[in-house]
């Protein structure tokens, strides 16, 4: 098989999206994984109005629109506004004219059922032609990116967070942990501790996305209960003014520690990586904690590092050599991964084809790197 055009690399995130073609080291473009819809009747016809908004116009309107996320907790539940977002993606982002040249290059998160991934391959080939497939899986990717084959690949997401151990570049489901806590959790505990002290409510949508503006600009994760916080001034959208209280800035983050805050009976970040370790051979752990990295949007969040490797450091024993890896671009790691992918030696041998996959659907299940 063998393609003329650059392949593209798309990592749909619960939150965000990834998009641009391999060989670059950083996407073409980032946007919301969300399809916007009018809230209101049109009243003054001007021929701009859609039926459905994606990318920046969806940010520019998001104050009259609804808006839906296709991917909850890394799993897809609408995939009718995932095509959406991938038609938008090939015509408007990067503006291609034909995808007979292109390969694609979705990024799988950990654990996608089978199903999933025939489902992705349907649409893929079937509904958008695409020529070529490949499905890389997150966690690989994210040491890749990194120059690591062997390590612990930690997740911290918007929806979710994800322990992977890689050796030597392979990663067994049943190594993997996964927890249901991430950004969205910090967000939605954000919005309670603001609703709590008075400070501001936020209810729509386009509300909880100031919330989240709000996460990512004044808000820091603890290293324990002594450290400082002082208020800090955030406006809002509409130009008010809300004073962040230090317990609200630093507090809003310890769900993804003590997932109990939020009434949710599963472990927290630091024990996500203790049992993914765990579960590895013994022999093995030792490169692992020695080569953790972590990526994920939330892994930026000033302190999260420091505070993840020192609540995992009293969980492991002793005797082990932690290291753990935070790369400025860990937002963006898993696609910066897929463009490495798509530039291997091996990349043409790995993908599915159109043909192939119509020849027999079980081919989307065995490609490999």
């Amino acid at each position: 098989m063998s393609l003329s055009g650059p392949a593209i690399c798309i990592d749909n995130g619960s939150c965000t999206t990834k998009v641009g073609f391999a060989g670059e080291d950083h996407p073409a473009a980032k946007f919301g994984t969300w399809v916007g819809r009018s809230r209101h009747k049109a009243v003054i016809r001007t021929g701009m109005q859609q039926s459905e908004y994606i990318g920046s116009n969806a940010q520019e309107l998001r104050g009259i629109l609804r808006l839906n996320w296709p991917i909850s907790r890394g799993r897809v539940t609408n995939w009718d506004d995932l095509t959406l977002i991938w038609n938008h993606i090939i015509n408007h982002e990067l503006d291609i004219a034909s995808l007979e040249d292109h390969p694609l290059v979705l990024v799988e998160p950990a654990l996608t059922p089978k199903a999933d991934r025939m489902r992705a391959a349907e649409i893929l080939f079937e509904g958008l032609g695409v020529s070529s497939v490949l499905f890389p899986p997150q966690g690989v990717l994210s040491l890749l990116a990194t120059g690591k084959t062997t390590g612990l690949a930690v997740d911290v997401g918007y929806g979710s967070t994800t322990a992977v151990p890689v050796v030597h570049g392979f990663a067994a489901d049943p190594m993997i942990v996964k927890t249901d806590v991430g950004g969205v959790d910090a967000q939605m505990y954000l919005q309670y501790l603001m609703r709590s002290s008075g400070s501001y409510g936020l209810q729509t949508t386009t509300e909880l996305e100031a919330t989240r503006s709000i996460l990512e600009h004044v808000t820091a994760v603890r290293l324990n209960e002594q450290t400082p916080a002082g208020p800090v001034d955030y406006t809002l959208p509409d130009g008010s003014i809300v004073t962040m209280k230090g317990s609200e800035r630093t507090g809003c983050w310890e769900p993804l520690f003590d997932p109990t805050l939020i009434g949710k009976d599963v472990p927290g970040v630091p024990t996500v990586i203790h049992e993914a370790v765990q579960r590895a051979p013994m022999i093995d752990r030792p490169d692992l904690c020695k080569n953790i990295v972590l990526s994920g949007g939330c892994a930026l969040a000033p302190g999260m590092a420091s505070r993840v490797l020192n609540d995992y450091a009293a969980l492991a024993p002793a005797s082990l050599e932690l290291g753990m890896q935070c790369p400025a671009n860990a937002d963006v790691l898993d696609w910066v991964g897929a463009s490495i992918v798509s530039e291997l030696s091996t990349f043409q041998s790995a993908m599915v084809s159109r043909h192939q996959f119509h020849e027999d659907h079980k081919a989307v299940y065995v490609s490999d790197l």
